[in-house]
């Protein structure tokens, strides 16, 4: 039995930040390779707010090149074993097949005149708004 939370089989660890962990996962109803933050468990209120504001206001954006947010939820992190490892919340977001800005700069280091402008022009084709 795989590690999962929700809908989604944990295939191996992606990354590690300060507040959550990354996994690569499958969705198990249709098969599709997504990335899940699981946050650390958040006591101070006002970061948790601030949290599930930037949550909401991510799942607005629809931008050929920002992740989409497919879903936020909260869920019990079972082991392979089959026992409950802890209940968390959870982003679940497309994955980033070209990778991240940060981590290209960071390898190649900094960008140079026409780079930026690729990466600008980029950003601002196709932007959208959604008020909802």
């Amino acid at each position: 039995m795989p590690k999962s939370i929700g809908n989604y089989n944990i295939i191996k660890a992606l990354g590690e930040g300060a507040s959550c962990k990354v996994k690569l996962a499958v969705d198990t109803r249709n098969g599709t390779k997504v990335a899940i933050k699981l946050m650390s468990d958040i006591k101070d209120k006002e970061i948790h707010q601030l949290l599930l504001t930037e949550v909401e206001m991510c799942a607005k954006l629809h931008h050929i090149n920002i992740v989409k947010q497919i879903e936020h939820g909260t869920g019990k992190y079972m082991r392979a074993d089959g026992s409950i490892k802890k209940r968390c919340e959870y982003i679940v977001l497309e994955i980033a097949k070209g990778g991240e800005l940060f981590d290209y700069i960071a390898n190649t280091g900094a960008l140079s005149e026409n780079e930026a402008r690729f990466f600008f022009t980029q950003l601002m084709k196709g932007l959208e708004y959604c008020h909802n």
